[in-house]
Parts: C-alpha cells; sequence; structure tokens
C-alpha cells in the first residue's frame, strides 16, 4: 500500500466547521448519501490525495506543514487505509492514468424512492448561526433542569393517579363507537 497513488474522488463536498474552538470537516458523499467527519491532521493527508503522491511523498509533504510535523507514518497510513475503506478514495493505477470518477462497489446511486422526504436536504442555517443559537440555549443541557423535568414527570404521574378515574371517563368520550373515519382522520393528521 506504500507505494500506491491515491486519489480523493471529485464529487465529495468538504465543509470545514470550527465546533467549540475546534476545527473540523465534514465530507458529504453524495453517492453513497453518509457524511463523515475529519479532523485536522485527516483533512491534512486527505487533500495531499490527488494522485501524483505516494505515501512517502505524503510524509515529505505533510513535513513542511508546522501543525503535520508531529504524524507518524503509521497514523499517515491508517488514514489512508480508513479513507479507502469507506470508498472516499481510490488507487491509481501504475501507468498514472487520470483518475476516472470513482464509484464505490455496493454503492447507491441518484436519489431515493420518489416522496422520501429523507432523499434531499434543505440547508436552514450556517454552521456559526446554530453554534450560536446552541449558546443561548446550553442552560437547557444542565442539571438543574433536568432535575426540574424529572420532579415535572414525577408530579404528572401523581396527578394522573390520583385523578386516573376522572380522566378514563373523559378518555372513553372520546371513543365513539363505529366511527373509524375520525381515528383514520387523527391518525393521518398526527403522522
Amino acid at each position: 500500500m506504500t507505494s500506491s497513488n491515491f486519489v480523493l474522488r471529485s464529487d465529495l463536498r468538504f465543509v470545514p466547521q470550527s465546533h467549540y474552538r475546534k476545527w473540523r470537516c465534514i465530507v458529504e458523499d453524495p453517492v453513497q448519501k453518509r457524511f463523515f467527519r475529519l479532523g485536522r491532521s485527516e483533512y491534512l493527508v486527505a487533500s495531499l490525495l490527488n494522485g501524483r503522491h505516494d505515501l512517502n511523498q505524503i510524509l515529505v509533504e505533510l513535513q513542511k506543514i508546522p501543525e503535520a510535523q508531529s504524524m507518524s507514518p503509521s497514523l499517515v497510513q491508517s488514514t489512508v487505509r480508513w479513507l479507502y475503506a469507506n470508498g472516499l478514495v481510490r488507487m491509481v493505477d501504475e501507468t498514472n492514468s487520470p483518475p476516472a470518477k470513482a464509484s464505490p462497489v455496493g454503492a447507491k446511486s441518484g436519489f431515493g424512492p420518489v416522496g422520501d422526504p429523507f432523499s434531499f436536504r434543505l440547508p436552514i442555517l450556517p454552521g456559526e448561526k446554530i453554534e450560536d443559537l446552541i449558546q443561548n440555549f446550553r442552560w437547557l443541557y444542565s442539571v438543574p433542569v433536568a432535575l426540574l423535568a424529572i420532579a415535572l414527570l414525577v408530579s404528572a404521574g401523581v396527578v394522573f393517579a390520583m385523578n386516573a378515574q376522572e380522566l378514563t371517563k373523559l378518555g372513553a368520550s372520546l371513543f365513539v363507537p363505529d366511527s373509524f373515519f375520525w381515528w383514520m382522520g387523527a391518525w393521518l393528521i398526527l403522522k
């Protein structure tokens, strides 16, 4: 594997992000419809996979980058193996022919079935705006709020247990015999 040249697939989309002051890159694979998260070192290795460098040349190039000088050959090799195993890179043949558009074995191409709501993405907000929103609501993920939620659940359970008979009567009035149309409509609306 050390004498082979590798090339990134040309249809991959790289989206750099900064999350909690830590840099990372999200790789979108449109063929497999999967997302991968790369750290800074993995991204540096992947950026050098252009089909013209073998692993030894990649190590030489990484030594020129100050933040990548501590990367060991085994780390670079394992990163390339991981990228190859996930279908993000392919080997270039020995004749150094220009890289063709890769299609990993067993990967699905195209979009999902018509009407599948999960076959497309609509970007709502850029990552920075979502992080700002998360910062404003971070208090929701605190221990006091969790304790308050547990107290509310327990008190709701106690209120239900104390008034179970009355609540059961109210629920029984919702059930109208032979009224399947109402339940089917409610089921479709709630879906």
